[in-house]
């Protein structure tokens, strides 16, 4: 009987053992399956977070070609500001040299240089008053006062 009490009890310890070791089987398929889904989370937040990324880049490009834009645009408006300003500064320096001669209304490049002249009679000469304009389109860029005496009996340009 001993015999085949021990024989039993090997059946039982194998069936025991075999149990066992489908439950660490099944214990080992289900964390290998928790591991792929966790991995499978980890991607796909990481596929989110790139997104994200990559939004806020493009958002900040975005931003940044309006600013340049802008400040190009800025940079042509003040560069037609400083030609004109130069354009009225050297019609001013004709003014002086000549007030009688400066045309009414002349073609600088794009611009057109307006004068406007105007004498009062004085004692002792002619006082000549300017207004020098610098348009371009409809857009007045510059304009500059100016006014130059010129006794009379002396010659206009010398002094």
């Amino acid at each position: 009987m001993s015999d085949g009490m021990n024989h039993a009890g090997t059946a039982a310890g194998d069936a025991a053992m075999s149990r066992a070791a489908s439950r660490a089987g099944a214990a080992a398929a289900r964390g290998g399956q928790a591991r792929t889904r966790r991995a499978s989370r980890t991607q796909g937040t990481f596929m989110v977070e790139a997104m994200l990324l990559l939004t806020c880049v493009l958002v900040l490009l975005a931003v940044t070609v309006s600013l340049f834009a802008f400040a190009a645009e800025a940079s042509s408006g003040a560069q037609r500001m400083q030609e004109a300003a130069d354009i009225a500064q050297n019609a001013v320096e004709e003014f002086v040299a000549d007030p009688a001669g400066i045309p009414e209304e002349q073609v600088v490049g794009d611009y057109v240089v307006m004068c406007d002249v105007g004498s009062a009679p004085m004692e002792a000469g002619v006082m000549y008053d300017a207004r020098v304009t610098v348009v371009r389109g409809a857009d007045e860029l510059c304009a500059l006062a100016a006014s130059r005496y010129v006794p009379s009996g002396g010659e206009v340009g010398r002094e």
